[in-house]
């Protein structure tokens, strides 16, 4: 099976620079929650001690931090055309 396309490889990496760019515009508790599952690989239970929350409510709160980043994303890429 081939690996990813030139195409995606730039389009992750221009992904990843738009996180990075908006990345402190972010909620302090998003951006752990999301460090925490996609850079550290944490499980929901870690994260939920580490919120001081239930580990039921991480998915969603999950949900809502992309959500956000995702649209501090498309904002700043309105504002650089």
């Amino acid at each position: 099976m081939p690996g990813p396309s030139l195409d995606d490889h730039l389009l992750q990496t221009e992904r990843l620079e738009r996180l990075a760019e908006v990345w402190d515009l972010l909620p302090e508790d998003d951006q752990l929650l999301l460090e925490g599952k996609y850079i550290l690989g944490q499980e929901d239970t870690e994260l939920a001690d580490m919120l001081g929350c239930k580990a039921s409510s991480i998915r969603m709160k999950l949900t809502r931090a992309r959500r956000r980043a995702f649209q501090l994303m498309n904002e700043e890429a309105d504002h650089s055309l």
